[in-house]
């Protein structure tokens, strides 16, 4: 615990905005390391030195010889940065350069297991009992507070919630559990910052068992920072640097007296939601889990078997019901009424349905009744009641959007800066913040809200009550929130950036297609289907095999979209023949919701491409030009995006910037626009776009060094592209796509997380998914057969690599989305009979470097014959594949089958190389790509040499 003054410069390991803001604050010079673009920190504004480089050991060992801080502190927010500090302290790394480890050290972390190791047998022999937990900090006086306590309940059916507050526990029983926190904080020797406390507490005795230790206070640390308001990240931060706290906001900061509950699904989903009293909360965070945080609503509690539950829950679940019965029953809706059904969380939908009754109609009845419901806040502006503002405001407010639940936070965040910085006070609704780091400082107010109609038209409603609104961003929160244009342009709200009838076009298929077609722009070839034969049909008879296949419903998840949507939002897959798509569209290959699906064309010997855009309505500015490696279509969750573009040449830039110019023109857009096309003998063919900031966008602002987010704000606002070129937000002449020859070249790079399948189910052209979101555009199938139709894909993870040559940057990407190529060892290919030919001259390289390969019988043939050495792997046995993988005699696995067309032997591979940790490659260009680099790793020199993105940056802007 380092006394005041005696640090001047931290190395902060991983996502961090509120821990650089402290930092910063306390006159600290800020090194940070962070290689997911999608994250806010990596914005060069939030750190003094970025480096947008692998979380490992060897990497922060090359920053620290470099930058030479004084101390180092692992984000609050991610076990990568606290195992790279670990060992980083067990090598001697840190003794030799003289830094100090801030917060909580190995030691600490060892004496955790230890405690909880010692004092219960387990689960099981603590069932039935009531849990509980505590949020405490520390400081470095041995000042130790309980910020926060919590407990956790079974729900009826399966799943669990935890509710922030607790809300049974006597004082007598808190006074034991904050003794039993402080004396558990002290003697695991927990450093200064937080730490978290988890125990059973015996129904009849009053026994308390500590069940769990977390020292670093991480794992509860986002639903702590909803149910309090603080910004607990940083306060960590201000601790773990020297701060006390009476010095921080622990004390100071009034409660903001709402409830905060995450609810967990049997099947490991997760939401957290924020409301007035705990059954609103409830009722919203069941919302979000069943429903994705849109316009469903909570799934019926009163029916179905019942199982044993805490008596306090159980009366909490009859309230809901009682209200419930009480709102069908009723002779007439009073105002009375409706004011009880939305102080335990009712939306008006869900009234509606218990009425019998349409969405619209109830909310005009509520309106004329005067009930009011704005979502609970966050922030410090919050007013005197916690609800909204003090009438007399007289700057113009701004409400952004936000995808506080699943996505990046990057968009909003950049967006709410730029315009405080233009003078206007900003608004920011979006769900629960998932991280404990998000930025209060960002916005004036947060409201913590799903992304519906309601919800947003109660914060524009208590916003114009404090002064002028000038409109609604719905660029910001992914396709949630472009959804709601329409809806809040009929209620008169201004709706600025995305116009509804640009959402429209881009969302339904036929409008699209139609549009496409006036404007003389080329599309790929599509047709909706509704049923099974249907589909069949189309696939065999309007487009032709091979077709992509798409879900119509996207981001919405069930019950939110609206039929024979495009592009942007759908969950997107390739398939070969008749029988792969009869597998795909069967109940247990993941078509879930009963959407239509969209049969797309697959565009041969094309080069993918994502344009990132900006338009002012007059001049188009394209923010970068992406090129994906691999087969176009090729539904990889290792896919890779380069900037600049590695194929393309200045006709082609032209083509999709002259393309690019008149979809801007056609859909009316004034901010940020996305189109993702098949570029083939010098045609555009158009597969969609968003009106919105892409998941593309992120990565694109990093490679490039303009924050294309902050620039989409301004001219959501009226600024044009002239006047932000004047100002040096965009750059003085050119623009994303004609980058100076000296350039860096950065790859983006989505890798699907230890356990899961490569290849599984993730869309190509999508941000948003039911199942989650990721920086590169790519997101990830939850419960959904993959590609490879092979298990089921829940999580991925995403990087970015920026280097002088390709290979470099892509070995960055690799490393630090958890898959580093190895430098040497067996190779095994397992190649489709396709790519055959093409993969002889890679896999020639790949020998080149000293790996031995491995293929099976016809393919060994194939390259023995061709001049490379291979030798024979079996398909069965005990020198099979797929024991050779299990038994670690395998380094890398190179697999380029698609859906319907593994053979047996190839699952087992696959599914033994990821439960093993062995990098996969899924295409041949990746194999190609991969190549490049091993070659670079080999090299010491380029190995060593890093810049900080700062650096970097100043050589594309300049």
């Amino acid at each position: 615990m380092p006394e005041p003054g005696t640090v001047r410069s931290v190395l902060v390991l991983g996502a961090g905005p509120q821990a650089c803001q402290a930092l910063t604050d306390l006159g600290l010079r800020v090194v940070l390391v962070d290689p997911d673009p999608a994250t806010a920190t990596t914005d060069p504004g939030f750190a003094d030195a970025t480096y947008v480089e692998p979380l490992t050991p060897e990497s922060a060992e090359h920053i620290i010889a470099r930058e030479r801080p004084d101390a180092l502190l692992p984000a609050l927010d991610g076990r990568t940065a606290v195992d790279t500090a670990v060992a980083l302290h067990e090598a001697g790394t840190l003794d030799r350069y003289g830094v100090r480890l801030l917060g909580t050290d190995a030691v600490a972390l060892h004496r955790a297991a230890e405690v909880v190791g010692a004092d219960t047998a387990g689960a099981g022999a603590v069932a039935g009992w009531r849990r509980y937990g505590l949020q405490l900090m520390r400081d470095r006086t041995d000042g130790i507070e309980v910020v926060c306590s919590f407990e956790t309940f079974d729900l009826p059916g399966g799943g669990t919630i935890t509710v922030a507050p607790a809300r049974t526990p006597t004082t007598r029983l808190y006074e034991a559990l904050r003794d039993v926190g402080r004396s558990v904080v002290r003697e695991i020797g927990a450093g200064a910052g937080g730490c978290t406390l988890w125990c059973a507490v015996h129904p009849g005795s009053g026994r308390v068992v500590v069940l769990d230790v977390d020292p670093r206070g991480a794992r509860e640390a986002a639903l702590v920072a909803c149910a309090t308001g603080l910004p607990i990240a940083g306060i960590c931060a201000e601790l773990a640097a020297g701060r006390t706290l009476p010095e921080t906001p622990v004390r100071s900061r009034p409660a903001p007296g709402h409830v905060a509950v995450r609810a967990v699904a049997s099947s490991g989903a997760e939401a957290l939601a924020v409301g007035h009293t705990f059954t609103a909360a409830l009722q919203e965070a069941l919302a979000c889990l069943h429903g994705g945080g849109h316009e469903g609503a909570a799934p019926e509690m009163t029916g179905g078997r019942r199982t044993e539950v805490d008596p306090w829950l159980d009366e909490q679940l009859s309230v809901i019901r009682k209200v419930a019965d009480e709102l069908v029953a009723a002779p007439e809706l009073t105002r009375e009424l409706i004011a009880e059904a939305k102080r335990h969380g009712f939306r008006d939908r869900r009234i509606g349905e218990l009425r019998g009754l349409r969405e619209d109609v109830v909310r005009e009845l509520r309106y004329a009744l005067g009930v009011r419901s704005v979502p609970p806040m966050l922030g410090r502006d919050r007013g005197q009641d916690g609800r909204g503002p003090a009438a007399g405001r007289t700057k113009p407010a701004v409400i952004v959007l936000g995808q506080h639940g699943s996505g990046p936070a990057h968009a909003w965040l950049q967006a709410s800066a730029a315009l405080r910085a233009a003078g206007h006070k900003t608004v920011v609704v979006g769900c629960a913040p998932a991280s404990p780091d998000w930025d209060e400082r960002a916005a004036d107010r947060f409201h913590c809200a799903p992304l519906t109609t309601e919800a947003v038209l109660e914060v524009v409603h208590a916003e114009r009550r404090g002064g002028p609104v000038a409109g609604v961003c719905v660029q910001f929160g992914g396709a949630d929130a472009t959804r709601l244009a329409r809806d809040l342009a009929d209620q008169g709200v201004r709706v600025l950036g995305a116009p509804p009838s640009a959402v429209r076009a881009t969302e339904e298929h036929a409008t699209f297609q139609h549009l496409l077609r006036t404007v003389g722009l080329s599309a790929v070839r599509h047709a909706t289907a509704s049923s099974p034969p249907e589909a069949a049909r189309v696939a065999a008879e309007t487009v032709g095999y091979p077709v992509t296949v798409r879900w119509a419903g996207g981001a919405g998840g069930a019950g939110g979209g609206r039929g024979g949507r495009t592009g942007s939002g759908a969950t997107q897959q390739l398939v070969l023949d008749a029988g792969a798509l009869a597998s795909l569209l069967a109940p247990r290959g993941g078509v879930g919701g009963g959407w239509p699906v969209v049969i797309g064309q697959v565009v041969r010997d094309a080069v993918e491409v994502t344009v990132d855009a900006l338009s002012d309505g007059e001049e188009v500015y394209l923010g970068g030009v992406l090129e994906r490696l691999g087969w176009v279509d090729a539904p990889d969750a290792g896919a890779v995006h380069v900037l600049p573009a590695v194929t393309l040449g200045g006709h082609d830039i032209e083509c999709l910037r002259a393309a690019t110019r008149v979809l801007a023109g056609a859909l009316g857009v004034r901010g940020a626009l996305t189109v993702r096309c098949a570029l083939a003998g010098g045609v555009v063919h158009v597969r969609g776009a968003e009106p919105r900031v892409s998941g593309t966008v992120p990565f694109t602002s990093q490679a490039t060094g303009v924050p294309l987010a902050r620039a989409a704000a301004r001219i959501a606002l009226g600024a044009s592209i002239a006047g932000l070129r004047a100002e040096g937000l965009l750059r003085g002449t050119g623009d994303g796509a004609t980058l100076p020859p000296d350039a860096p070249v950065a790859v983006g790079q989505t890798l699907p997380r230890a356990g899961r399948t490569p290849g599984s189910g993730v869309p190509m052209d999508s941000t948003e998914t039911p199942g989650g979101r990721d920086a590169m555009g790519i997101g990830t199938a939850t419960g959904s057969s993959n590609a490879m139709g092979i298990g089921t894909t829940t999580g991925s993870s995403n990087a970015m690599g920026i280097g002088e040559t390709f290979g470099t940057a892509y070995a960055k990407s690799r490393a630090a989305a958890g898959g580093p190529l190895p430098t040497k060892g067996r190779a095994l290919l397992s190649i489709a009979d396709r790519d055959r030919r093409s993969v002889i001259f890679p896999a020639r390289e790949l020998a080149s470097l000293g790996f031995e390969l491995l293929a099976t019988g016809g393919l060994a043939g194939l390259l023995r014959r061709n001049g490379v050495k291979a030798g024979v792997v079996h398909t069965i046995g005990r020198t099979s594949a797929a024991r050779l993988v299990r038994d670690g005699q395998i380094d890398l696995v190179v697999a380029t089958h698609h859906r319907g067309e593994v053979p047996t032997e190839g699952q087992g591979v696959l599914a033994a190389a990821l439960a093993h940790g062995v990098p996969c490659l899924t295409t041949v260009r990746d194999l190609a790509a991969a190549v490049q680099g091993i070659d670079a790793l080999r090299r010491p020199r380029e190995r060593a040499r890093l810049r900080s993105l700062q650096d970097w940056q100043s050589r594309t802007t300049h």
